[in-house]
């Protein structure tokens, strides 16, 4: 309840989950997962990256049009 308040508190919350958990994936070792484990796992990053950039984009062509809209207008 007191995160769903607090939205900056709760986006360091989760800033701080993420590094702790890249910290502990890069401290594990290459021993900790299997290959095709860690490869699946790279696949995924790369396309929930890709996704995040394309949504981006996506929204500022989005604006783009609406600008051109109401400049055409």
């Amino acid at each position: 309840a007191f995160l769903s308040t607090q939205p900056e508190v709760a986006a360091r919350v989760m800033s701080d989950l993420r590094t702790r958990d890249e910290l502990r994936v890069a401290l594990a070792g290459k021993g900790m997962a299997r290959p095709a484990t860690a490869e699946a796992a790279r696949r995924l990053e790369r396309g929930l990256t890709r996704d995040r950039i394309f949504s981006v984009l996506q929204r500022a062509a989005a604006a783009a049009i609406l600008v051109a809209a109401g400049w055409l207008a």
